[in-house]
């Protein structure tokens, strides 16, 4: 990802934090610290002000990358059927599906939009699903932070 869209992306996520900060509602927890929590309607409408050209389907997408849900059905993968002897230039058979005995995928859930969530777990969700990068910058990034610090490379 070049420097130009990395600062347009987290300028994006900055404008919906702002937002979502203003809208949250502060809950004290039991051991009396203050927690603040954001509802999925609530969400969706800083969505909309911070970007009113996209599509609702997709701020709703965004809402539920939000609140850590799963969003997409996975296809299954296709493989080619083990060579078979024959004439030479014959077209191989196509694709076949592979039908393995693992779990269907899931389907897309459902979110109910008065749900709430902690501000910051909202963010982090999103922050890690709305772009997904594969520079090596990046990659050192995630090693740094799972390292526990800054390294010099």
């Amino acid at each position: 990802m070049r420097d130009q869209h990395q600062e347009e992306r987290d300028e994006y996520l900055e404008d919906i934090r702002e937002g979502i900060e203003a809208v949250a509602t502060s809950v004290m927890n039991e051991d009396g610290s203050r927690e603040y929590q954001v509802s999925g309607e609530a969400a969706l409408g800083v969505i909309g002000e911070v970007d009113p050209k996209k599509h609702l389907r997709h701020r709703e997408d965004y809402v539920k990358r939000g609140f850590g849900l799963y969003l997409k059905k996975k296809k299954p993968k296709e493989e080619l059927p083990p060579p078979t002897k024959g004439k030479r230039g014959a077209k191989p058979p196509p694709p076949v599906p592979v039908k393995k005995e693992s779990p269907k995928p899931k389907k897309p859930e459902k979110l109910d939009f008065s749900r709430t969530i902690d501000v910051e777990d909202f963010m982090k969700n999103l922050g890690s699903n709305v772009v997904v990068t594969s520079t090596k910058r990046d990659v050192l990034n995630n090693f740094k932070n799972l390292a526990g610090g800054e390294n010099e490379a």
